[in-house]
């Protein structure tokens, strides 16, 4: 996937100090992901699932798009039933629906803060279901012919039990509409990307062009992530 050309992202955010009081009970990882979306609850809710209660579409309203089919997300519900992160940019894809954050992070690496930026993604997908399997006895161990004599001279033979354990099987797991997120970062002095998800990186790192915001990396906020 591309990354977004810069054309929203100085739109501005909101401070955490001024999250509704519903941030009290969310997880922090969304609270830093859904600090700069317009609609905070809008955003907290589509990592959660939750409807969105205002269903305007964009086909009411129009949304404004790039070149590059990037638009800015308005209130309503996308394709996958889940709500819209509004304020954030978002395009269609093969495997979902991205939307991309307004705004650019710089992220503190081995001692550098003006190297690398970041730019934090919400993804909606549809999960196929899944079937469940049976469970089963695996044998660990073979049955074993033993024989030989007694210190009073009788012989002896016998056959040792073969020994199983068992495997339980996996329950099966409903198809429906999932929420993920992932963080694109771009190494300013190398010209490089790439992706991570939960801290961890994705993938490897890919050659691109310069990106213009790596200019101004030195006015932009430090995002708290390890690399």
């Amino acid at each position: 996937m591309k990354p977004l050309k810069p054309l929203f992202f100085l739109l501005a955010g909101l401070s955490i100090t001024s999250l509704p009081a519903l941030a009290d009970s969310l997880d922090p990882e969304i609270i830093q992901a859904c600090k700069d979306a317009r609609d905070f609850q809008g955003c907290a809710n589509s990592f959660k699932g939750v409807p969105a209660t205002n269903t305007q579409s964009s086909s009411n309203s129009a949304e404004e798009c790039n070149d590059e089919g990037w638009c800015v997300a308005k209130a309503g519900t996308d394709v996958f039933g889940l709500p819209k992160v509004v304020g954030w940019e978002y395009k269609s894809t093969d495997n979902g629906i991205h939307y991309g954050s307004p705004k650019l992070y710089k992220i503190r690496h081995k001692g550098s803060t003006n190297r690398y930026l970041a730019r934090k993604y919400v993804q909606h997908y549809y999960k196929e279901a899944t079937s469940g399997t049976s469970g089963y006895y695996k044998t660990v161990r073979s049955a074993e012919r033993k024989c030989g004599y007694y210190p009073n001279g009788s012989y002896y033979c016998y056959t040792t039990d073969p020994k199983r354990v068992w495997v339980p099987g996996k329950p099966g797991k409903p198809g429906g509409s999932r929420v993920t997120q992932y963080t694109w970062v771009h190494d300013c002095k190398d010209n490089t990307y790439a992706y991570y998800y939960s801290g961890k990186l994705r993938g490897k790192w890919k050659k691109r062009d310069k990106v213009e915001a790596c200019a101004g990396i030195e006015d932009l906020k430090r995002l708290s992530l390890k690399l």
